[in-house]
């Protein structure tokens, strides 16, 4: 049985991130830039075998605190978004995610 493991939904005006459809768990590379989301579902750490999540050119102002849940991440891009506040485990992510923050994203928290 073949399973999904890279969904590419760039430019599609998406307004959430779609976690939420059967074999979601499974996918390893996730990417959604350019589309209009603005929050990151809590329940994004179900995706635990994700190893690529590309959320640029969105409207994130905020992180959920179960980004950190994400044990398989190693690439995050955040990139053309507007964080405001990061979640006060971030440091946890950071230490083992390469993450991508350039342009709006302002690095402080």
């Amino acid at each position: 049985m073949r399973v999904l493991q890279i969904l590419n939904l760039s430019h599609n005006r998406l307004t959430t991130l779609p976690i939420d459809f059967p074999l979601a768990y499974r996918l390893q590379q996730l990417y959604t830039g350019s589309n209009d989301i603005a929050e990151i579902p809590k329940d994004v750490a179900k995706l635990k075998n994700l190893v690529t999540l590309d959320l640029t050119d969105n409207y994130l102002t905020t992180l959920p605190e179960t980004l950190v849940k994400l044990s398989s991440l190693t690439e995050l891009n955040l990139t053309d978004n507007m964080i405001l506040q990061w979640p006060t485990n971030f440091v946890k992510l950071q230490n083992k995610v390469n993450v991508s923050c350039v342009d709006l994203c302002l690095l402080s928290s």
